[in-house]
C-alpha cells in the first residue's frame, strides 16, 4: 500500500482511490530525464564559503510525456562542493529548516544559519501579501523535496574564479583562465511525504553566460548563411529576368523556400522579444529573414506567377495523352480556326495583394505549428521532424514535375541549387549531429535521410538537363514536343536546311562539317551522318555532340550557348524572325 499524505484524514483513507489518483509531483517511472538549472541567490559577507542558490529541477519519461516542475533554495558550500536545497510550500516551509539538514560538522550549520538569518532580515514585508500566500498554499498539493547534490571541484582559486565572474558580468576582454563546467558528480531528491527517493547520476553542463555565448555564435552563424541566401537568389533573379525564363521556373519550389524563410523570420522576432540578452543577434536574423522572404523571394513569386498566369492548365493526364503542349503548328486543313476568348492579363498589384495574404497568412499558421510542436511528447515530435522535413526539402520536386510537363531542360542556377540546397541542410545537420545549446538530440537518421533525399533531387535535374526532362518517362506516353538536337544527315543539309557546310573530317558512318553561327558569327563542327544510315540509330553520334548545336524549326543552325541566350529574350529566330518553341 502506497504512502498516504501526512495531511490526509487517516479515517477516511481509501486505498482504491489512493491508487487511481496521481498527485502533482508523483513521479511513477524507474528512469527518465532531469534538467537542472542554478541561479545564484544571494551572497552574504558574514559567510564567504557559503551562498545562497535557486534550484529549478524538470523531471521528465524517456519519452517526454510526463514532466514535473521544481523550484528549490537552498545553500552550496564553496569548500566541500556540496549543496542542499528544500521546496517550500504552504505545509512545509523547509528554507527555514535549512541549517538542521546539512550532513557535516557544526560549521556549515553556522555559515548556513547567518545566511538564511541575513536573508530573512532582509525580506521586504510588503512582498508577503495575499499572493505569495495562495502561491504556498497552491504548492501544497505538490510533493516535498529535499535535495543533497555534490558537484566537483574546479581547481581554481577564489581570485581566479572571481575574475571569471567578473568577466562574464561585464565583459571587457579580461585575460583569465579556461571557464570550467558545472560538474554534478552526484544527486538525491528525496520526497518525505510522497516516499520518493529520486537518484541523479553524473552530469555536466556550461554556465548560462557561456550557453548564450555559444547561441551567439549559432546565430551569426545563421546570420552568413541567410546573407547568402539573398546573394544567391540576387543572382538567380538577374539570371532570369524575361517572361521566357521565368517560365522555366516552378512557382512552388519558391514558395516552398519562402515558407521556411518566413517562418524563420517570425521566429527570430518572437525569441528577440523574450531573450532580452540576445536581443541584437535575433533581431538582426529576423530582419535578414524578413527581407530574404518579404522582398527579393515574394517578389521574384510575383514575377513567376505574372509570367506563368495564362499558360494553359496542363496536368499529368494530359501529358500522358500526347496532347502536344507548343500549339504553334500550322493548320493547313482549317482555314479560319477557332478564335479564343480574350484573356484579360491580371494587374501585378491584384497579384501582388493576392500573394501577399496567403504568405502571411500560411506564415502565422505555420509558425505557431511549429512552436507548438516543441511541447509535444518525444515519439510525436520526432515524427513530425521527419515529416516537415522531408516535405520542407521537396522543394526541387515542384522544379522536375514543371520540367516534365513543360519539356525544358535548364530553369534554376546551377551555383543556386546547390547553394540553396547546402544553406538549408547546414543546420539540419548542426542540431543532429552535434552538441549544441538548444539540447536537440541527436538523429543520424534523419540528416542521412534528408541529405541522400536532397541529393537525390539535385541529381535527378542534373539528369534531366543533361538526358532531357522526360528520359525517364516511355516515349508513347510523352507530348510532342520540339527537338532542337535532332540527329543531321548530308540530305538535309542539302535540301531542306539549305546551309553553307564543309566538311573538315569523316568516318564510316558520319562526318563533321563546318557550320557557321549567324548570331557569334563564328564557324563550329556539326556532326552530320552519311546518306542511307538510319537517324533512329544514333549511337556513332554521341549525346554530348548533339547538344554542341542547337536547329530551329524553320532549319537555321546555331551553337547550343548562342541561341539559348538568344531566347532568354526573344522566343524568335535570330535570322528569319519566325517564333520558336520555348525550351
Amino acid at each position: 500500500m502506497p504512502i498516504p499524505d501526512f495531511y490526509q484524514n487517516l479515517t477516511e483513507y481509501n486505498d482504491i482511490i489512493s491508487n487511481s489518483t496521481i498527485h502533482p509531483g508523483n513521479v511513477t517511472d524507474e528512469q527518465g530525464l532531469i534538467e537542472i538549472t542554478l541561479h545564484n541567490f544571494n551572497y552574504t559577507p558574514e559567510s564567504k564559503d557559503t551562498t545562497a542558490v535557486s534550484m529549478s529541477v524538470k523531471l521528465s519519461d524517456l519519452n517526454e510525456q510526463h514532466d514535473h516542475n521544481l523550484r528549490l533554495q537552498g545553500a552550496y558550500h564553496q569548500e566541500t562542493g556540496n549543496l542542499v536545497a528544500v521546496s517550500n510550500s504552504g505545509k512545509f516551509n523547509g528554507i527555514y529548516g535549512l541549517p538542521h539538514l546539512n550532513l557535516e560538522d557544526g560549521r556549515y550549520f553556522n555559515q548556513t544559519r547567518v545566511l538564511m538569518e541575513s536573508s530573512v532580515n532582509r525580506t521586504d514585508i510588503d512582498s508577503l501579501d495575499m499572493s505569495y500566500l495562495e502561491d504556498l498554499l497552491g504548492k501544497s498539493a505538490n510533493c516535498e523535496y529535499i535535495a543533497y547534490m555534490h558537484f566537483e571541484a574546479t581547481n581554481l582559486t577564489s581570485e581566479e574564479l572571481e575574475v571569471i565572474d567578473t568577466e562574464l558580468e561585464t565583459p571587457l576582454g579580461r585575460p583569465h583562465r579556461p571557464i570550467p563546467k558545472i560538474n554534478l558528480v552526484s544527486g538525491l531528491l528525496y520526497s518525505p511525504d510522497c516516499g520518493l527517493s529520486i537518484r541523479v547520476n553524473k552530469a555536466v553542463g556550461p554556465r548560462d553566460e557561456v550557453q548564450q555565448n555559444q547561441i551567439k555564435n549559432v546565430l551569426l552563424f545563421g546570420i552568413l548563411l541567410m546573407s547568402a541566401q539573398i546573394w544567391l537568389f540576387i543572382k538567380q533573379m538577374g539570371s532570369t529576368n524575361t517572361p521566357s525564363t521565368m517560365s522555366c521556373i516552378s512557382f512552388w519550389s519558391v514558395a516552398t523556400i519562402n515558407l521556411v524563410d518566413g517562418s524563420l523570420s517570425m521566429i527570430s522576432l518572437l525569441c528577440s522579444l523574450v531573450m532580452d540578452s540576445l536581443y541584437i543577434q535575433f533581431a538582426v536574423c529576423a530582419f535578414l529573414a524578413f527581407t530574404c522572404s518579404s522582398i527579393f523571394e515574394m517578389r521574384y513569386m510575383i514575377l513567376i506567377y505574372a509570367a506563368q498566369i495564362n499558360e494553359r492548365n496542363i496536368s499529368w493526364r494530359t501529358a500522358f495523352q500526347g496532347t502536344p503542349i507548343d500549339e504553334r503548328e500550322n493548320n493547313t486543313e482549317n482555314t479560319q480556326p477557332n478564335q479564343p476568348n480574350p484573356v484579360t492579363a491580371q494587374d501585378e498589384q491584384a497579384i501582388s495583394g493576392q500573394l501577399y495574404m496567403r504568405f502571411f497568412f500560411s506564415l502565422i499558421v505555420f509558425s505557431f505549428l511549429v512552436l507548438n510542436v516543441t511541447l509535444w511528447p518525444k515519439p510525436q515530435r520526432v515524427g513530425f521532424e521527419y515529416l516537415i522535413g522531408l516535405l520542407m526539402n521537396s522543394f526541387w520536386i515542384p522544379q522536375i514535375y514543371r520540367n516534365v510537363i513543360r519539356g525544358s531542360r535548364r530553369s534554376f542556377r546551377k551555383d543556386f541549387i546547390i547553394g540553396t540546397s547546402i544553406i538549408r541542410l547546414l543546420p539540419i545537420m548542426y542540431v543532429t549531429m552535434f552538441k549544441n545549446p538548444f539540447y536537440h538530440h541527436k538523429d543520424y537518421k534523419l540528416v542521412t535521410l534528408l541529405t541522400l533525399w536532397l541529393a537525390l533531387q539535385i541529381f535527378m535535374l542534373y539528369l534531366q538537363e543533361l538526358l532531357g526532362p522526360r528520359f525517364f518517362l516511355p516515349d508513347k506516353y510523352l507530348p510532342k514536343t520540339y527537338d532542337y538536337h535532332p540527329v543531321l544527315s548530308f540530305d538535309d543539309l542539302e535540301n531542306s536546311f539549305n546551309v553553307d557546310h564543309e566538311v573538315v573530317d569523316s568516318s564510316h558512318s558520319h562526318s563533321r562539317c563546318k557550320i557557321d553561327c549567324t548570331i557569334c558569327m563564328n564557324s563550329f563542327e556539326v556532326p552530320v551522318l552519311h546518306s542511307g544510315h538510319d537517324k533512329e540509330d544514333n549511337s556513332s553520334i554521341g549525346l554530348m555532340a548533339r547538344r554542341s548545336y542547337m536547329v530551329t524549326p524553320c532549319r537555321h543552325i546555331f551553337h547550343t550557348e548562342c541561341l539559348e541566350n538568344w531566347m532568354k529574350y526573344k522566343l524568335q529566330c535570330p535570322v528569319c524572325r519566325n517564333s520558336l518553341p520555348p525550351l
